[in-house]
């Protein structure tokens, strides 16, 4: 009878283990910064594109990861900011496996040359934001990090709000940016079409 209660408890608390292990993780598993300091990585001044448009990298806290770049339809000084993020729990955030090329300004005769890369997630995680970068080199972006899927949900495209397009430039390829609603980072297309899915962001009720 003793060996049986034994037994029984060490199941226990290996089903318990597995509950626990397979418990959503919430926004709670996280904190949480708005950024305001960023590095500016390019704009397009010279490309005779009919909008301004300059973009930047997040300098967030150290300890804080970025999940996106930052874009702005002027040439002036920085004056939003995005959501950058700690982890509390390991598995909330993980690096992408690789990126993948959006659109880069040849032809667009811009004074410095740029592209946009869209990182790709490993299984189980999903990336809200975009990178910009100066020329067309992939990026190396060891503070990119990408959300657990539990963290986010899809929101509509019609609450991003426009950035930029290169309607004009001359530039080989065509291309938009848009801000995800609520993390504020950029998310590119490569056309002039309205703003389409799939989007992230946060999953607001995961708390």
């Amino acid at each position: 009878m003793k060996r049986f209660l034994a037994i029984f408890v060490l199941l226990l608390a290996f089903a318990t283990v597995n509950v626990q292990s397979a418990k959503a993780l919430s926004l709670f598993d996280l904190n949480i910064q708005k950024c305001d300091k960023f590095d500016l990585v390019w704009y397009d001044r010279g490309s005779g594109a009919e909008r301004d448009g300059a973009f930047y990298r997040p300098v967030p806290t150290p300890g804080f990861f970025v999940v996106g770049d930052y874009g702005q339809g002027n040439y002036g000084q920085p004056n939003g900011d995005v959501l950058c993020f700690n982890p509390l729990k390991k598995s909330a955030l993980a690096n992408p496996i690789d990126f993948a090329l959006i659109w880069k300004d040849t032809g667009s005769g811009a004074h410095r040359d740029g592209s946009f890369w869209r990182p790709i997630p490993p299984q189980g995680y999903s990336c809200i934001g975009d990178v910009v970068q100066e020329g067309y080199a992939k990026p190396y972006r060891p503070d990119y990090k990408c959300l657990h899927n539990d963290l986010i949900s899809p929101w509509s495209p019609e609450q991003t709000s426009f950035v930029w397009n290169d309607r004009g430039s001359g530039a080989d390829a065509d291309v938009s940016v848009y801000s995800v609603p609520f993390s504020k980072v950029i998310h590119v297309q490569g056309n002039y079409s309205p703003p389409h899915g799939p989007i992230y962001d946060l999953n607001l009720n995961s708390f």
